[in-house]
């Protein structure tokens, strides 16, 4: 791991990049079941497509298997994303716990400089003092930039498009769609002809 790595992600963002790859394999089914599930849930009815859809679409027996089937998509598209990010995370923590020794020692040698310098200033050269304060303000830049060191192999940006493609699916199991629903149809009868 690299904690000043300019990805943001100790130098894993690629394998962050991987995970939600995998899970766009399985958003595409998801998705499309998520659509005719949110069809027969809400939409059927109020744009009056009950003469236009096959019937077993709008019947339980189609209905709750399809929700099954779509929350155990919702459920691998998440397991897909977590475990080997999760996996990757354990790794890192290890990777952070000895950084955090190394970080442990860099500080007991800037108070020991600290030290030496605060001991008794006059008996130091101005060059000496100014060389060991240097050397602990480089140190100390040190300590900040490494002991940020993320945790996780991806960053805000692909925790979104995580949360992107899950928002769809799990709407659709939780009943939310239908201010959603109620708003096609609004738009719908507004712009059908008489």
């Amino acid at each position: 791991m690299q904690p000043a790595h300019p990805d943001g992600s100790g130098g894993f963002k690629a394998a962050g990049d991987l995970f939600i790859k995998m899970v766009y394999v399985v958003l595409v089914p998801t998705l499309f079941l998520a659509i005719w599930v949110f069809v027969n849930n809400s939409l059927a009815e109020i744009l009056n497509l009950q003469g236009t859809l096959p019937p077993y679409l709008l019947d339980s027996g189609f209905r709750i298997p399809g929700k099954i089937l779509l929350g155990l998509l919702v459920i691998s598209g998440l397991g897909i994303f977590i475990w080997p990010a999760y996996t990757l995370h354990n790794f890192m923590m290890d990777e952070r716990a000895e950084l955090n020794t190394d970080l442990a020692a860099l500080a007991q040698r800037m108070r020991r400089l600290n030290r030496k310098v605060l001991e008794d200033p006059s008996s130091m050269s101005i060059d000496d003092r100014e060389e060991t304060l240097a050397d602990i303000d480089s140190l100390q830049k040190l300590y900040d930039r490494s002991r940020k060191a993320p945790t996780w192999p991806f960053d805000r940006g692909i925790a979104a498009k995580l949360l992107a493609t899950q928002v769809i699916p799990i709407l659709t199991l939780l009943r939310l769609d239908g201010p959603f629903a109620t708003l096609l149809g609004t738009l719908a009868k507004v712009f059908q002809p008489n």
